[in-house]
């Protein structure tokens, strides 16, 4: 077994951050008439008073998530217990990006779970459930298509408009096969590559692409992965 050696680096020594987001890290009270609440297990805690007050359709959100994830075959385990008032969502979200896109969409990912995680075992008689939300009617394909691999830059051109989400993955798959070509043999690689090709199969649309990726990656820390592209939703 490898060893590895962890480095850890002060936010505002980064240089990737701005003065904002520093300042809401560091809890500037300045910032409180902008923001609900600085982030804390307490504060969510009272957040949840307020959110049970909230008059959510449970059973359509369940019903459109397991019609999306029956599109797919796959399932999830976590999608029933949205239909229980004692359950609540940690989210995040991002573009439908070609294979991920860049890597703070896996830490967006990885936070909500943790957190969703840490709230499960603080917070009593509560259920957390981490959702992925994908924008998939955003419309900037030159972001959505765009991803750097080994130093080269892919970009996907499909010849549609509209909704990114919709468009086929058809085209996309020239793009993956010439990726994949430079993965290695080890087990994490071998299991990468067959995950990619079956959710960028070319059948899919990239939505669904990116639902299937994510489970693949994600399902069993208990991941959903939420397309809002549908009426119900809307209504």
């Amino acid at each position: 077994m490898p060893k590895f050696e962890a480095q850890y680096i002060p936010y505002d020594k980064t240089n990737a951050y701005s003065q904002l987001v520093l300042d809401y890290l560091e809890k500037n009270e300045n910032l409180k008439p902008f923001i609900t609440d600085f982030p804390s297990i307490e504060n969510i805690e009272a957040f949840i008073i307020e959110k049970a007050k909230q008059s959510i359709n449970r059973k359509v959100l369940v019903e459109v998530l397991q019609e999306q994830y029956a599109q797919n075959n796959i399932e999830s385990t976590e999608i029933e217990k949205l239909l229980h008032e004692d359950t609540f969502t940690i989210c995040t979200a991002h573009q439908p990006n070609i294979f991920t896109g860049f890597l703070y969409t896996i830490y967006k990912i990885v936070h909500a779970i943790k957190l969703a995680n840490e709230c499960e075992e603080k917070i009593d008689g509560k259920r957390f459930v981490p959702v992925f939300f994908i924008g998939s009617e955003d419309n900037d394909i030159e972001e959505i298509g765009t991803i750097f691999h080994q130093g080269k830059k892919h970009s996907w051109q499909p010849n549609n408009q509209g909704a990114c989400g919709r468009f086929s993955t058809d085209s996309l798959v020239v793009i993956r096969d010439e990726i994949l070509d430079s993965f290695g043999n080890s087990e994490a690689e071998l299991k990468l590559k067959e995950q990619i090709e079956i959710a960028y199969n070319g059948s899919h649309t990239l939505a669904e692409a990116t639902r299937v990726f994510l489970h693949a990656l994600f399902g069993e820390q208990g991941l959903v992965v939420l397309d809002a592209d549908d009426a119900r939703l809307k209504e």
